[in-house]
């Protein structure tokens, strides 16, 4: 893979998953290669709010006037356009849009140096993104003609006694992983293993802990930022209690996050031929038929029948999709991503009880694993080099608890999906909705019990998207729009949200109060609109 952020998952380099390797194998067959990817606001008072404020850059670093005067001043990286690295700088995760081209990338190794690179964009009247792991859908963190690349700053510092880890900026997923389950510890993390942190974070952070824990947003303690006028700043729910409300689900708007700390949760382990596990996961997939999809139908409705009456734990919360994976030469298929954490021969049971018992799957790769590993079965889903159109919404009420409408929506499924369809839903879980939407800004995971993820996928091959992934792109915007039945509502995860779509129809990923009340914080912090893509503005 292209990127130097981009490593090799943890079960592809682990040799004694031969089982899942041989799986991989299969997914990856038709992956292509990976692509390469202001306004004004209404000015307000700029009075900051009280933080723990460092300095400013007029005290604390020369001020850079061009190009060569930055690359002198900065210790990390600066990359301009024809520069070695800078093409590999630009690639992202979703190749459905073409690359951004920046007027200047800087990859910062100390704070000091992303404080020049905000102060180089305000002189010459410049924008600003920041970067992570290059996830947003929307590509919207590579969109600045200044882009604050956070790759090399990824330190994780674990406090084991008080459960708790700093984590900088440009960490990804992973990172945060490998280092907490070495103390039988977990954050509520992304699911792709390399997901920036920062991004998933700061827009809400639904994970396979967040059942159990909440989101990432709820065990977010403290949170280290440089806002647009160049300000190293650290804030907490003691210090800035209204920065930290705009941190947990609208954080882009802070500024450049440099380091967050994060609640961490217990881990039990196990012991089984010899490794140390931490749950029970891995993908089964059917293949649908018209003999079989009342049997898939059954199992999704014992499977939501059993979330509803609270018979399955928390701790048990697999993905249920519908896809048409590269194995099955262009079949729909049935799609669970098992999660488990706790003792995995009660994983096992689960598994069998309410999927393999029922009916027999064609594919299965499910097996005791540790944290990592459960994590990772997600990456196998959703592989690099492809184009990805797609969002994610609160299901409605009537969805949920109608068992026609589930019975529907499974047929739908396998006889009117394009190809290139996909779409999956999960509970959300209680620890998420017993917290009041009113606490933090993310308010679009805590609209229903059920989220609901949708769109479509294609390899990156050729100058740009297929007719059929147009056509089953335009399909998706009426499954969304609830034309072949009641799914959704009209509201949107922002870490799901469409370039195209942001605004239009009245849609939104906040409530209008919420928007109102970040939009005030965000012309506080950045009345000048240095960072203009921010998914608000």
């Amino acid at each position: 893979r292209p990127s130097a952020l981009v490593k090799t998952p943890y079960f592809v380099r682990n040799r004694n998953l031969a089982t899942k390797m041989r799986f991989l194998t299969r997914i990856f067959r038709s992956a292509g290669k990976r692509g390469k990817n202001q306004g004004e606001q209404e000015k307000v008072d700029t009075q900051l709010p009280t933080g723990v404020n460092q300095g400013t850059i007029e005290h604390m670093v020369e001020q850079p006037s061009d190009i060569a005067e930055l690359k002198r001043l900065v210790q990390g990286k600066v990359l301009e356009k024809g520069a070695e690295g800078y093409e590999e700088a630009t690639h992202c995760f979703n190749c459905f849009y073409p690359a951004k081209k920046p007027l200047v990338i800087v990859q910062p190794v100390t704070p000091s140096d992303a404080q020049k690179a905000i102060e180089f964009a305000r002189k010459g009247n410049l924008n600003v993104s920041v970067a992570g792991g290059r996830h947003m859908l929307d590509q919207s963190s590579m969109s600045g003609q200044v882009v604050i690349d956070l790759r090399l700053v990824r330190k994780v510092e674990v406090d084991v006694q008080n459960r708790t880890a700093w984590v900088e900026g440009g960490c990804v997923a992973v990172d945060v992983d490998r280092a907490t389950q070495e103390h039988d510890l977990a954050a509520v993390n992304g699911q792709y293993y390399d997901t920036g942190l920062g991004g998933f974070t700061l827009g809400g952070g639904w994970g396979l802990l967040s059942a159990q824990h909440g989101l990432s947003v709820d065990n977010l303690l403290e949170v280290e930022f440089i806002s647009a006028d160049g300000q190293l700043r650290r804030i907490s729910d003691e210090t800035d209690a209204e920065l930290m409300w705009l941190a947990r689900g609208a954080g882009w708007n802070l500024g450049v996050v440099t380091r967050m700390k994060l609640q961490l949760h217990p881990l039990e382990s196990f012991v089984v031929d010899g490794r140390e596990v931490h749950g029970y996961g891995g993908i089964l997939m059917w293949v649908m038929t018209p003999e079989n999809v009342d049997r898939i139908a059954q199992i999704v409705r014992m499977y939501v029948k059993a979330k509803e009456d609270g018979a399955v734990a928390p701790s048990y919360n697999p993905t249920l999709g519908f896809a048409t994976p590269p194995p099955f030469e262009g079949a729909p298929a049935f799609v669970v991503q098992q999660t488990v954490f706790g003792d995995p021969k009660i994983g096992e049971e689960l598994t069998k009880k309410y999927f393999t018992d029922v009916l027999e799957p064609t594919m299965s790769s499910c097996r005791p694993e540790n944290l990592v590993e459960i994590q990772d079965n997600h990456t196998i889903l959703f592989p690099p080099g492809h184009r990805y159109y797609m969002t994610a919404k609160p299901a409605m009420d009537s969805f949920i608890g109608d068992d026609k409408a589930v019975e529907d929506q499974v047929k739908l499924m396998m006889m009117d999906r394009p190809r290139q369809f996909v779409s999956a839903f999960v509970f959300t879980g209680e620890a998420v909705l017993t917290v009041p939407k009113e606490n933090t800004s993310c308010t679009s995971l805590r609209e229903s019990k059920m989220l609901i993820i949708a769109g479509c996928m294609e390899p990156a091959e050729g100058d740009g998207p297929s007719s059929s992934m147009l056509a089953a792109q335009k399909w998706m915007r009426k499954y969304f729009k609830n034309e072949f039945g009641p799914t959704a509502q009209q509201v949107y995860y922002p870490n799901f949200s469409l370039r195209d779509e942001q605004g239009k129809g009245g849609r939104t990923g906040y409530r209008p109060a919420t928007r109102e009340r970040i939009m005030f914080l965000k012309n506080k912090l950045d009345p000048d609109n240095v960072f203009a893509h921010t998914k608000m503005v």
